[in-house]
């Protein structure tokens, strides 16, 4: 679990990295088309038009078209010169002073009416120009509008993008948390398994010698007069401590316990030092470096007692 929890970690570096190059050219994007949009609204003039603006909107026909009906407008001015030097032919005034006064006074009125319908042609080009002007002005500004909506969108798309980036990144996170946790839960199990076969080979170790000890206090019991007795108890994982007291217990008894007053050891019950006592003592020793062995394999760190403390305790717990 924790080899499979290192390869999710390792796959998932580095995994928001699309996300983010994503949100960035989307970013890039929606500066660009900001960009656009200010530059079209900054080519816009809102002062007076220029001669230049206003030739620029104005119909290429224009001239065409005033020229046309100016011409039209003459046509029919000579005709009406004409009817009216006709009319005064038959009335006998041709050439007469009110005929000409007749005629100027038209030709007069004619100009300014010419004059009149030029001025309205060149006006309403001057309105068509300024009313396309207009047209391309609201143009403008509904493609610059449209322009920051979408770069407004664009960089809402890059936030998305580097939401989900990070989305992804916890995701990743969150199983090798899970797995860390798979993990942790196996390491354990096998740790507990692995010191339940070293309990188990321990005591399977020392089971001989906790049978010669059982034999030995048997035999020892029945040469100082006691009968024998064979105790057994199961306690799972003593001390060191514990397993060493209990048998230097056990063996101090048999050299230091009492039966009618006299002492165990010899078969008159004397205090003499002989055999016996020697071996009491070794055996004792031999417990004593059996507890320092058990006691600094479990903690490398602890302070065995001495040899005489150790002993001390083992005729304290018979006085």
């Amino acid at each position: 679990m924790q080899q499979q929890e290192q390869q999710v970690a390792q796959a998932g570096i580095g995994s928001f990295t699309p996300f983010l190059q994503q949100a960035q050219t989307e970013a890039s994007l929606a500066s660009g088309l900001g960009t656009s949009a200010l530059g079209g609204l900054s080519a816009i003039s809102t002062g007076a038009p220029t001669t230049q603006e206003v030739t620029d909107f104005m119909s290429p026909y224009q001239s065409q078209v005033i020229d046309a009906t100016l011409a039209e407008f003459d046509r029919n001015r000579q005709i009406q010169e004409q009817q009216i030097r006709d009319q005064q032919a038959s009335l006998g005034a041709l050439g007469s002073g009110r005929a000409g006064v007749q005629l100027a006074e038209y030709g007069t009125g004619a100009a300014r009416e010419r004059a009149l319908l030029q001025a309205g042609l060149l006006q309403q080009g001057f309105g068509q120009a300024m009313n396309a002007r207009q047209q391309d002005i609201q143009n403008r500004f509904g493609l610059a509008q449209a322009q920051q909506g979408l770069g407004a969108f664009r960089s809402g798309l890059a936030g998305q993008q580097a939401a989900l980036g990070s989305a992804s990144q916890a995701a990743t996170g969150r199983d090798v948390s899970s797995l860390g946790t798979l993990g942790a839960i196996n390491q354990a199990q096998a740790q507990a398994e692995a010191d339940a076969s070293r309990e188990a080979a321990r005591q399977a170790a020392f089971l001989p010698q906790q049978q010669l000890d059982r034999y030995a206090g048997q035999v020892t019991g029945l040469m100082g007069g006691y009968p024998g007795q064979t105790q057994q108890s199961f306690v799972p994982n003593p001390t060191p401590l514990q397993t060493a007291l209990g048998i230097g217990t056990t063996l101090a008894g048999l050299y230091l316990g009492r039966k009618d007053g006299g002492r165990i050891g010899y078969a008159d019950g004397t205090d003499k030092k002989g055999i016996m006592q020697m071996a009491e003592i070794d055996t004792l020793k031999e417990e004593y470096e059996k507890y320092k062995f058990d006691l600094l394999e479990n903690r490398p760190d602890a302070m065995p007692m001495s040899f005489e403390e150790f002993r001390s305790m083992v005729l304290a717990g018979q006085g």
